[in-house]
């Protein structure tokens, strides 16, 4: 069985594009189509980078390195993983959906945040935001298809969507804020540190 793997390495400030079937970017000169590969893999420079991905036609990872880099995720069809890097500058990272299981790797000596904001979505969701059993590790499970999964970040926020959303916080840390979506009928389990309406 094929191993193909598709590797995209910078070191000059880089904005790139990925969907299904192509990777874009100014930098690239263009686009690259792919299809059939095994494993996508985007290596970042050490100055800010901004990577937008509205789907995936492989297993994707980010691996964002130095320098304040934006990660904007409308969804995925395969596992991603963004790994932030150990530098101290602020990376961003905002999730609309996940249609497979997403993991984000931040650094403690960073203010990196993840930003998941599901309040487009109409369905009603039941999501649990819970401890794992590696440190500093949180889960989102039941709000998207896929279970997002983050570590050693800064500043976790969860944004539900049109009503009857249902929140449980099973975490015995406190730096993390999720809060219900615009509508009253929105509950959540424990008060959350800030609140999202």
């Amino acid at each position: 069985m094929a191993n193909d793997q598709l590797t995209i390495a910078s070191d000059t400030p880089t904005s790139l594009d990925v969907d299904a079937t192509t990777i874009s970017g100014r930098e690239l000169g263009g686009a690259i189509s792919y299809s059939e590969l095994e494993a996508l893999r985007l290596e970042l420079s050490n100055s800010p980078d901004l990577v937008t991905v509205t789907d995936t036609g492989a297993p994707l990872t980010i691996q964002a390195r130095d320098g304040a880099d934006d990660v904007q995720i409308s969804d995925v069809s395969h596992t991603t993983s963004v790994e932030l890097g150990t530098d101290t500058d602020g990376d961003q990272v905002r999730i609309a959906d996940a249609g497979a299981a997403i993991t984000v790797m931040g650094d403690r000596r960073a203010i990196d945040r993840v930003d998941v904001d599901l309040s487009a979505l109409q369905a009603a969701m039941n999501a649990t935001i819970e401890d794992s059993m590696l440190a500093d590790t949180y889960a989102i499970d039941g709000a998207t298809t896929g279970k997002i999964s983050v570590t050693a970040v800064t500043n976790l926020a969860l944004r539900l969507g049109h009503g009857n959303d249902t929140t449980v916080l099973d975490t015995a840390k406190n730096d993390s804020s999720m809060g219900p979506g615009s509508d009253s009928d929105d509950q959540s389990s424990n008060p959350p540190t800030e609140l999202f309406v």
